[in-house]
C-alpha cells in the first residue's frame, strides 16, 4: 500500500471527525441555552406558584421566595407534588384554590397544574438527553480520532496496512453517521 494513501486518510479522517464533533458542541451548547430558558421560566412559575400554595395552606410552614429559588429542581418538584396531595388527600388544609388555571411568567403562560410539572419535568429530561448525546457522541470521535492518530503514529509497526485501513475507515463513517443522526436529532427535536 501506498504509504500517501495511508497517511492522507487517517490524517483527513481525524481532521473531519474533530471540526464534526466541534461543529456538533456549538449545537449541542446552543440547544442547551434554549432548554436552560425555557426550564428557567418554567421555574419561575413553579416557584410562584409553590410559594402562593404554602401561603394557603394550614399548617405548612411559610418558605420566602428567595429560599423557594435556591432549591434543586428535585427539592422543588418534590414540595411541589407534596402541595398536590394536600389538595388531592386532605382539601380541608387549602384555604382557596392556589393552583390557578393560568399565570403569565416572562410573557409566556403556563397552566400552573399537573401541566406545568409534566413541563417541567420534559424539559430536564431533554437537557440531561442532550448532555448525554454530548458526552457519547464526543467519546466516540475523540475515540477515533485517537485511533486514526495511532495508526499514524505507529505506521511503521503495521504489517497488513491494506487490512487495518478499510477497519479504521469504518469506525471513522460510523462515526460520521452517528454524528449526523445526532445532529439532527438533537437540532430538530
Amino acid at each position: 500500500m501506498d504509504n500517501n494513501i495511508w497517511f492522507y486518510t487517517l490524517s483527513t479522517s481525524a481532521q473531519v471527525l474533530a471540526a464534526l464533533a466541534g461543529l456538533f458542541a456549538v449545537f449541542v451548547v446552543w440547544k442547551i441555552q434554549d432548554i436552560n430558558a425555557s426550564l428557567s421560566e418554567i421555574r419561575i412559575a413553579i416557584i410562584d406558584l409553590v410559594y402562593k400554595a404554602i401561603r394557603c395552606t394550614s399548617g405548612c410552614e411559610a418558605i420566602d421566595p428567595l429560599v423557594l429559588s435556591k432549591f434543586t429542581n428535585k427539592e422543588l418538584l418534590k414540595k411541589f407534588s407534596e402541595l398536590k396531595n394536600i389538595r388531592q388527600l386532605d382539601p380541608a388544609r387549602s384555604k382557596a384554590q392556589f393552583f390557578p388555571t393560568q399565570s403569565k411568567t416572562q410573557g409566556f403562560s403556563y397552566f400552573l397544574d399537573d401541566t406545568s410539572e409534566s413541563l417541567f419535568r420534559e424539559a430536564i429530561e431533554k437537557k440531561s438527553s442532550v448532555q448525554l448525546r454530548l458526552r457519547w457522541v464526543v467519546g466516540a470521535s475523540l475515540f477515533v480520532i485517537m485511533v486514526c492518530i495511532a495508526a499514524l503514529t505507529f505506521t511503521n509497526y503495521i504489517p497488513r496496512k491494506e487490512l487495518v485501513l478499510p477497519l479504521v475507515e469504518l469506525l471513522v463513517f460510523y462515526s460520521l453517521y452517528a454524528l449526523g443522526v445526532v445532529i439532527y436529532d438533537t437540532v430538530i427535536e
